[in-house]
């Protein structure tokens, strides 16, 4: 699933488009697992954060299925390549190897 895909499925969950340009299309799945439970969640960004998925929504923090979701689907970022959304091993870059060794085919 891409952004845009994301976007038309959920239109109305997107309060602004900050974080939300392209980057990380390898886990537009797991965002659209928040939405998709929580389709009254306004996203305020999803961001990159020492190797891992940081999701801001609007709603109150003290909904503790929300937090739980989101720490879930936060964890599951670490094991989920950020481009291409296949499995991966935690690192702090957020990309498989695979998907590395395709930018430095493409940076030459």
């Amino acid at each position: 699933m891409t952004w845009a895909e994301l976007k038309a499925k959920h239109p109305a969950c997107f309060a602004t488009e900050r974080g939300l340009d392209g980057e990380y299309p390898g886990w537009a799945l797991l965002v659209d697992e928040v939405l998709t439970k929580y389709p009254e969640v306004r996203l305020f960004y999803v961001k990159e954060k020492f190797g891992g998925m940081r999701i801001q929504v609007n709603e109150p923090r003290d909904n503790d299925e929300l937090i739980a979701i989101i720490g879930s689907v936060e964890k599951a970022s670490y094991t989920t390549c950020a481009e291409c959304g296949e499995p991966r091993q935690a690192s702090t870059s957020g990309v498989c190897v695979a998907c590395v060794k395709r930018r430095r085919k493409t940076a030459k």
